[in-house]
């Protein structure tokens, strides 16, 4: 017979199913989403994305964005590293093959001198209404 290590895995492990329960709201529209919810006075972000997969950021001209309708704050990496900002911790203990702990990259919010994959945020712009903020 298993021990309990075993019964535990087989009934609360991986593979096993999960009870849905918000589906039904879900499928009849009567979800709800943080963007239903809006305070007064709120602000709108939108981030300008790196549409290549590897490159160096020899400058941001942030000018036409900054002069637009609507726009709070425009903010590009450099301006989160010379306010302090640190880079995103890795929330976990990662180790190496060998045991080792495992070389960890520096994870900007934004990102600062290169890219490294398609999509990474590059500049946040914040407005007063989404539509400004793109």
């Amino acid at each position: 017979m298993p021990d309990d290590a075993v019964l535990d895995t087989l009934k609360f492990g991986i593979g096993q199913p999960v009870l849905r329960t918000e589906d039904p709201k879900l499928l009849t529209g009567r979800g709800e989403y943080t963007d239903d919810y809006n305070a007064e006075g709120q602000g709108y972000c939108a981030f300008v994305r790196s549409p290549v997969a590897h490159g160096n950021i020899t400058g941001i001209d942030t000018s036409a964005a900054e002069g637009a309708e609507g726009v709070i704050a425009v903010i590009t990496g450099q301006d989160l590293r010379d306010a302090g900002v640190k880079d995103i911790p890795c929330p976990i203990s990662v180790k190496s093959r060998d045991g080792s702990a495992a070389v960890v990259p520096p994870r900007p919010s934004l990102a600062v001198g290169q890219v490294k994959h398609v999509g990474d945020p590059v500049v946040a712009v914040i407005a007063d209404t989404a539509a400004q903020a793109r």
